[in-house]
């Protein structure tokens, strides 16, 4: 579990004036966020990532629609270029919070396992909600 306590790092190139690559430099992917989004109030700062992330959703699936619906080719580049878009837009908005992967991915997975018992995923488990209602009364949720 150590390497989700662990932020992500990426490493951002480094240019010379003639605009060549000369080296990288290791920056946390949060930071990298933080330097690069546009400043702005909260109000519109979320909002912007906001949209963002559903504008990305929508790439994403225009990606993938591509590749279920008309049998084209799965363009792996494109589909690692909008989910990366994706997750800066979520970075932008965990950053405001300060919220870490560690925390979101191990709330995310509390629930899931209230979900579906045993971790095995089932319709039936789907549509109850054991996580959202007590079990008995899939109305509540």
């Amino acid at each position: 579990m150590s390497s989700l306590m662990c932020p992500s790092w990426v490493s951002v190139p480094i240019k010379n004036a003639t605009g060549e690559c000369i080296g990288y430099k290791p920056l946390r992917y949060d930071q990298f966020v933080l330097k690069l989004f546009k400043k702005m109030s909260d109000e519109r700062m979320l909002g912007h990532a906001g949209r963002g992330v559903c504008t990305e959703a929508g790439e994403i699936n225009d990606c993938l629609k591509k590749h279920l619906d008309y049998d084209q080719e799965l363009n792996i580049a494109n589909l690692i270029e909008e989910l990366g878009d994706m997750r800066f837009y979520l970075q932008a908005i965990q950053n405001h919070y300060g919220l870490t992967d560690d925390v979101i991915l191990q709330a995310n997975a509390v629930k899931l396992s209230v979900r579906y018992r045993n971790l095995e995923y089932s319709d039936e488990q789907a549509r109850l909600r054991n996580d959202k209602t007590d079990g008995d009364n899939p109305s509540t949720s």
